[in-house]
């Protein structure tokens, strides 16, 4: 810095030393990233930054600088792009790699390693963190080096936040949090004082995280001092059709946005481990309710309960009233003489949720959004509230893309941009990696079972021991030949298709995630694809459930006997079925009679027989097991069997309604006179369903997402169970189920990487390379 802008940034200094209200706290000096001279006789105007914090900053601050602009009493002077070199204490830092002089403000940092416990009404109350975030905003840098600033910004703040420190027990908790649970708060509060006001709360299923959102909230229950300048914002939808608008009415609620199948069981964990008079709560829910609550009955509250169901529909509402407006203008007389008519329909019919401002919005098992162009991750992200937390076991299943949505909603400037996320995330550049990894750190909290509480040097999760193994299935002589005669049926047409494909496409995937544009031939034939391979998988588990699309004159050769040397494509015709079984001719001869057998449900084909072995182990001991498959038709054929045998059952899936699952798992978990064999679907059991009563778990069929099997088993592996736990995933012998376990383990790769900020290279998802290798073409 030479000498001029030396003495210039001195006069800066001695200009901005702006003292807090008197609140009894002291002094601060704040630097303001502005290369002029300011005059002395200057008012300030508080910031958006400060204005949306809500509670804390906006209460205990009341002077602070534009984000535009400088105010004196003749004249508003622009604020320039600042690059980090102009934003306060110079300091040498190579977080990005390389070395650069970045500046920040000065203040002392904690060196203890210890355990510290604080009192959690000072600490939350302590002046917030000086951010200069709003140049993340609005800066015109390129891409990258956006991005980098952004990520350094952030860093520089995160390194004030002490991991050591936990917060005391609350009087109106009647449950003893657990070290992560305290960790988790702590970080909590952190990450509300300094822009993006969001983060990601990752435990690993089965840590209380619902218990740690709930006790966060009541924490900040005493700073409900809530005040929004709503400087320019609003929602639309009170009034489309004559383009009338409203600002939404501010709130000191939470909305907590959760899966339809665990509204209950967020109310229920509210009564249970806070006391009377610690938090008032409701469920929104409209459909399902007599009463309808109006904007001004969700304000006074600390918790607003709703579903992402109810999130999809109110949003819809929004988009039809905005695209009735923007049509309005092209509209001939005659309809828009019948326009007033609508009025009254229009306004029954507003979104409640979009005319609130909440102060903190929370998405349970966010994962839900993971795909950010479709309504249900629109809906969302258009909720109003700046304080946004996402909460769930696996923030990244499948690629990438995923950590991207959940960026979108959390509003992680630059990085909720597509561009700005994907140039630090595709590549294999050390640079981009690291600053990614270095993102994660900033705003995800994650703890494991085998967390150690250095304060009783024992795990946080002290349950029985789980044990999971993979049972390798071999296939029956007939089972075998009509397996291999489908799957080269489909090789060679498959090779076509991907040959083609990649060709005109590039990697199909990859060119997904990137937001490219995919011609409709190639997402048609990847759907075609992906259609064969999943009767493929079907064919592992029973014939059955593949039995309406095959043509069974064209298995002829295997029932014969005779071996598949090579690609046959008139094998099978999988996308459009002849005869189907039940309808077959009696002169169909030697091959009517043995296929029926192994087609029908009543067979017991290599892979049920393998579990059913299992099963039979686990109810000796007198244990309560669960069979999981992703297919209805899987779990059927197991009930059919059941049925003959006069064995008791209970099925959980989502074609039941939500009272008919929840007293089933009632059972389950609480009466020991009950049914001791559940068939469950996968998807069902993803979502936040604790399934403790039964300690074994049999996969009959393997998933793409391992994150969603990882999810599955942790409902009987989870706090509450007693005793040790037995998983078992059952995979056919040289079959298509042995790549499935490959593309598994290039996902959990992903997933580890991000989460334990080792992430070196992106790893695309599913795409054609994945079906080369599925194939061997």
């Amino acid at each position: 810095m030479n000498d001029s802008e030396s003495n210039k940034r001195k006069r800066f200094d001695a200009s901005l030393k702006i003292e807090q209200d008197s609140v009894g706290k002291e002094n601060v000096t704040k630097y303001v990233p502005l290369d002029v001279s300011i005059p002395s006789n200057m008012s300030v105007k508080r910031s958006r930054t400060e204005q949306f914090t809500g509670g804390v900053l906006a209460r205990k601050q009341s002077t602070s600088v534009s984000e535009n602009y400088i105010k004196t009493e003749n004249m508003e002077v622009e604020r320039p792009l600042q690059h980090p070199e102009h934003s306060g204490v110079k300091h040498e830092r190579t977080i990005l790699g390389d070395d650069k002089e970045y500046y920040e403000s000065e203040g002392e940092e904690s060196s203890s390693s210890e355990i510290i416990n604080v009192d959690v009404d000072e600490f939350i109350e302590g002046s917030p963190f000086e951010f200069d975030y709003d140049n993340v905003r609005k800066s015109t840098l390129p891409v990258g080096e956006r991005g980098f600033f952004a990520i350094d910004t952030m860093v520089r703040h995160f390194e004030q936040f002490d991991p050591d420190v936990i917060v005391d027990q609350h009087s109106k908790l009647k449950t003893k949090l657990m070290y992560n649970q305290m960790k988790n708060i702590h970080f909590m509060i952190h990450r509300e004082k300094s822009e993006p006001f969001s983060g990601i709360l990752a435990d690993e299923m089965g840590l209380g995280k619902t218990l740690s959102v709930i006790a966060f909230i009541l924490y900040q229950r005493q700073n409900d001092s809530f005040r929004v300048d709503y400087d320019g914002f609003m929602v639309k939808g009170a009034d489309p059709l004559i383009g009338e608008f409203y600002e939404p009415v501010e709130s000191r609620a939470t909305l907590i946005v959760v899966p339809a199948i665990v509204l209950k069981q967020w109310q229920d964990e509210v009564k249970k481990h806070v006391g009377r008079g610690g938090l008032k709560c409701k469920v929104y829910d409209p459909k399902n309710q007599k009463k309808i609550y109006e904007v001004e009955d969700l304000l006074d509250l600390d918790i607003v309960f709703t579903t992402y169901d109810v999130v999809k529909a109110e949003y819809r509402k929004i988009v039809k009233y905005e695209t009735l407006l923007k049509k309005r203008h092209s509209m001939d007389e005659e309809i828009l003489a019948h326009i007033d008519e609508l009025k009254d329909e229009i306004k029954r019919n507003e979104s409640t949720l979009a005319g609130i401002y909440f102060r903190r919005l929370v998405l349970d098992e966010v994962h839900a959004i993971k795909r950010p162009n479709t309504i249900l991750a629109k809906a969302c992200c258009h909720l109003n509230g700046i304080k946004r937390w996402a909460v769930t076991g696996t923030p990244v299943q499948n690629t990438m893309g995923d950590f991207y949505s959940i960026l979108k909603f959390l509003k992680v400037a630059p990085f909720d941009l597509r561009p700005h996320f994907n140039d630090i995330t595709t590549g294999r550049s050390e640079k981009k990696m690291k600053a990614f990894n270095e993102l994660v750190r900033c705003i995800l909290i994650r703890s494991e079972k085998d967390l150690i509480d250095p304060r009783t040097k024992q795990r946080i999760l002290d349950i029985p021991k789980r044990n999971i193994e993979d049972i390798h299935v071999r296939f029956g002589g007939l089972e075998r030949r009509c397996y291999e005669r489908m799957f080269y049926g489909m090789r060679k047409n498959v090779g076509v298709t991907v040959a083609d494909m990649i060709e005109r496409n590039g990697d199909y995937n990859a060119a997904r995630v990137r937001g490219e544009h995919i011609e409709e031939d190639g997402a048609i034939k990847m759907s075609l694809i992906l259609s064969f391979t999943t009767r493929l998988r079907q064919a592992c588990c029973h014939m059955n459930m593949v039995s309406r699309v095959v043509d069974f004159d064209r298995l002829k050769p295997a029932e014969q006997g005779q071996e598949v040397t090579e690609y046959n494509e008139k094998a099978i015709h999988l996308m459009g079925s002849t005869q189907a079984l039940e309808e077959e001719k009696d002169e169909n001869a030697s091959l009517g009679t043995t296929l029926k057998v192994i087609f029908s449900k009543e067979y017991q084909s290599a892979k049920i027989r393998a579990v059913l072995e299992k099963v039979k182990i686990a109810l000796e001991r007198g244990d309560k097991c669960i069979i999981v498959s992703q297919w209805t038709m899987m779990l059927d054929i197991f009930a059919g069997i059941f049925e003959k045998q006069g064995v008791r059952y209970e099925m959980i899936t989502g074609r039941d309604p939500i009272p008919v699952r929840d007293e089933r798992i009632e059972t389950l978990n609480n009466d020991p006179n009950g049914p001791k064999i559940y068939l469950l679907s996968l998807l069902a059991s993803g979502i936040g369903v604790n399934l403790t009563g039964a300690n074994h778990m049999f996969l009959t069929d393997l998933f793409w997402n391992p994150a969603v099997e990882k999810q599955c088993f942790d409902r009987i592996y989870r706090f509450g169970q007693t005793k040790e736990t037995f998983v078992y995933r059952f995979v056919c012998n040289s079959s298509l189920e042995e790549k499935v376990l490959d593309v598994q383990k290039k996902k959990e790769k992903l997933a580890f990487d991000v989460l334990c900020r080792k992430l070196k290279k992106n790893i695309e998802g599913y795409g054609f390379q994945d079906v080369r290798t599925l194939y061997n073409v």
